[in-house]
């Protein structure tokens, strides 16, 4: 993992269950389970800062083998995207996605 030192940027995720899905029960349960101490574990082990990181720590449910494998947080001011960045970005995504996954 690698983090840059000259300027921190960061985005959040939104999620949203849809009350006319097939099933929003589940969606609930998934996000139950996302946020519980173990989906916070799982987001923690793929080296992502989890939002209930401070819980785990207070409470001593948090994996120290991970925790002690994420870098330190960048100090300072973060910054977010502007709505152009993203969709800049969006489009770039869109139009390499295939040839830098498939290597050609």
């Amino acid at each position: 993992m690698n983090i840059p030192t000259d300027a921190s940027y960061a985005a959040y995720y939104s999620q949203a269950i849809s009350a006319t899905a097939p099933h929003p029960a589940a969606a609930r349960l998934w996000e139950e389970y996302l946020y519980s101490t173990t989906g916070q574990n799982l987001w923690l082990q793929g080296n992502a800062r989890p939002v209930e990181l401070p819980t785990l720590v207070k409470n001593g449910t948090v994996n120290k083998t991970w925790l002690a494998e994420l870098p330190a947080a960048p100090a300072g001011t973060v910054t977010y995207p502007t709505l152009a960045q993203l969709a800049t970005a969006k489009n770039t995504v869109a139009a390499n996605w295939a040839s830098a996954i498939s290597g050609s």
